[in-house]
């Protein structure tokens, strides 16, 4: 009976330890399809949310909730609060030492986009680019690379919190070109009410070629740090995450 005892105490402690890791556990994202995709009632989708999903239900985790908001707010709660992972990050010599980088979920490239239509726009080397107004994100990794080779804020760089602002500006002739990723988002400019097929990726910037991560704040569980690498290597074994990235055809 003392052994019967013990051991309902032991199941006891455990299941009560994942369930406090689980409700202690933050996990923030931004819209960036198709790797996250925010739905008309707020629930997340999209390739990397997928696989976050798999990994939280493969660590044992899967009662914690992705929220999906503006990536400076996402960034931001990131660096200050314990107990927070953050997708899909891209890691930077800068950010190394800010996170725990627990799996790579995809590479992206970055690009300069314009409208087709604008013809008269033309960047052969990065350079050129100095004659040109550039939307980007706030806290975007390429801000501080831009910014080390010659771009000024308000002069050359514009930036703004959401990617929603920097279509806007775009297309309402604001800026010339936006800086993005091989992700283009044409389901966000469509919804916005313009044609993505406007739209061209122009110029790719050098040595702009980014892993994008599962990261977690400085202070989280090192317990939850363990399940989830140990989560990722088991998915990667088993090939389901490959087939997520197939699914989205990524």
């Amino acid at each position: 009976m003392k052994l019967r005892a013990l051991l309902m105490l032991f199941l006891l402690l455990v299941s009560t330890s994942n369930s406090a890791n689980s409700r202690e556990l933050s996990v923030v994202t931004e819209p960036l399809p198709p790797l996250q995709i925010q739905e008309r009632d707020g629930s997340a989708d999209g390739a990397a949310v997928e696989i976050v999903e798999l990994l939280l239900k493969e660590a044992n985790l899967s009662d914690t909730d992705i929220t999906i908001q503006p990536w400076v707010r996402s960034y931001k709660q990131a660096i200050a609060e314990p107990n927070t992972l953050i997708f899909s990050i891209a890691r930077t010599p800068d950010r190394e030492q800010k996170f725990h980088w627990l799996a790579k979920l995809y590479q992206v490239d970055t690009y300069l986009a314009k409208l087709k239509s604008r013809e008269h726009l033309n960047v052969e080397k990065l350079d050129d680019a100095l004659n040109y107004k550039l939307a980007i994100i706030r806290q975007d990794f390429t801000v501080d690379d831009l910014r080390k080779q010659g771009f000024s804020e308000k002069k050359h760089l514009f930036t703004t919190s959401t990617r929603e602002n920097l279509w806007i500006q775009l297309f309402r002739g604001r800026v010339d070109f936006v800086v993005t990723s091989t992700l283009i988002w044409h389901e966000q400019i469509a919804e916005l009410g313009y044609d993505p097929n406007k739209l061209e990726l122009h110029y790719k910037i050098p040595g702009q070629a980014r892993d994008l991560y599962l990261a977690a704040s400085l202070n989280t569980s090192p317990n939850v740090i363990a399940r989830l690498q140990k989560a990722f290597a088991v998915i990667k074994q088993d090939g389901r995450y490959q087939q997520i990235l197939a699914k989205w055809h990524l």
